[in-house]
């Protein structure tokens, strides 16, 4: 019967790579520990490949597997990216536990930079930069390097094999063999959003005197158009500044106008039609002469119609023939 795995856990002094000439260890997430570790850890049975939680004095923590057993005894020497996450200064003492991560299936990462994307097909480059992190956490941000440059990349999300989000996956198998890891990328922090995806804001909103509101305390100063039909009461419209047709020199406005609002001196102005015409002479005749005018006029004669009789005499007679008798 196989043993249980035992749990192991102790205290050391935590030391950053670039402090102690150890950069090569920053584009991964291996630590270097002393040798008294090695020594207790062969001693138990314990799980492969070997997992680690470093947890601060503050409750930070973050997972990491092992590359090399040959710190400084009483020190773990932490990537430079690690020790910043988990906000270490000088030489802090953190605790060190065993622990058993999941393998993961799916990593959303966030490139800080968007020169990455923009590489020939930059999953695969992350395929093979993540075999250097054969443990990811969640939160972290994680450097990479590529043609003499570094990268870096938050972790914003993973997922185990049981498609559930968790805090911390294996991307190696206990034999070595990577896990088949799928990457997804989230839209570069130094890429602008695209024009359909800015916000407007009430800074960014347009000011001006052709805006709408822009010079009213409350926002509202439009009316909607409202259209009256004209009457053959209302005065004559005439533009500001300008004159009537028969405008005379020295004569005010006011007198082809009246009073604004009288329409009793608009019906002055503009008297009804009375039905009185003019003669040929061009004398204005009232309307009773008009009558008496009219009934001094000779009548007209009565139209004759020819009887049945007389009108086929007149087509036999355009014919050429005679009428029978």
């Amino acid at each position: 019967m196989a043993a249980l795995p035992q749990s192991y856990e102790t205290r050391l002094v935590a030391v950053s790579a670039s402090s102690v000439n150890q950069q090569r260890i920053n584009y991964g997430s291996r630590v270097l520990l002393p040798s008294s570790v090695l020594d207790d850890l062969c001693r138990m049975t314990m799980v492969y490949p070997l997992q680690f939680e470093i947890i601060t004095p503050s409750k930070k923590r973050v997972y990491a597997a092992v590359l090399e057993f040959n710190a400084q005894a009483g020190s773990v020497v932490l990537p430079d990216w690690m020790f910043q996450h988990l906000g270490l200064r000088g030489t802090m003492v953190v605790k060190v536990q065993s622990c058993s991560l999941p393998p993961g299936s799916l990593v959303k990462l966030r490139p800080h930079q968007k020169a990455l994307v923009m590489f020939e097909n930059p999953r695969n480059l992350l395929e093979l930069r993540l075999a250097q992190y054969p443990v990811l956490t969640k939160g972290t941000t994680i450097v990479i390097s590529y043609v003499d440059r570094e990268f870096q990349l938050d972790l914003v999300e993973i997922i185990d094999m049981k498609q559930q989000l968790v805090n911390g996956i294996l991307t190696v198998r206990a034999d070595g063999a990577p896990v088949m890891l799928k990457v997804d990328f989230e839209r570069p922090l130094d890429m602008p959003p695209s024009p359909l995806e800015t916000p407007i804001s009430a800074a960014a909103s347009p000011t001006g005197a052709n805006v709408i509101g822009a010079s009213s305390p409350t926002g509202v100063q439009f009316q909607p158009f409202n259209f009256r039909p004209p009457s053959l009461t209302d005065g004559p419209k005439v533009p500001a500044g300008a004159q009537p047709l028969n405008h005379q020199p020295g004569q005010s406005y006011s007198s082809f106008t009246g009073a604004k609002g009288s329409s009793s001196t608009a019906e002055q102005e503009h008297p009804a039609f009375t039905g009185s015409g003019r003669t040929v002479r061009g004398v204005l005749l009232s309307e009773n002469q008009s009558n008496e005018a009219s009934a001094r006029l000779p009548a007209a004669p009565p139209i004759a119609h020819p009887s049945p009789e007389e009108l086929r005499a007149m087509r036999l007679k355009a014919l050429g023939g005679e009428g029978r008798s």
